[in-house]
């Protein structure tokens, strides 16, 4: 198993089946509907690790691609 599929795996695990897939629905989205996500994460406040990986991968559309992908095929 590789090295993402194993994280892929672990962040489901973590996050639980319904918040991975939120979350994969949130990375596949659109630029306008990811906007107004980290917009009201931020407004809500407490959320500032999340936000700083997200705009990390908002940085890097290969990374989030990736991160997409092996979430994917683990929840399947």
């Amino acid at each position: 198993m590789s090295g993402y599929r194993a994280a892929a795996r672990r962040t489901a695990e973590m996050l639980g089946e319904s918040a991975a897939r939120d979350l994969l629905r949130l990375l596949e989205s659109d630029d306008v509907i990811r906007a107004d996500a980290f917009r009201q994460f931020h407004e809500r406040g407490g959320h500032e690790p999340l936000l700083d990986a997200l705009t990390d991968l908002e940085a890097d559309p290969v990374m989030r691609g990736w991160l997409v992908e092996h979430p994917r095929l683990e929840l399947g």
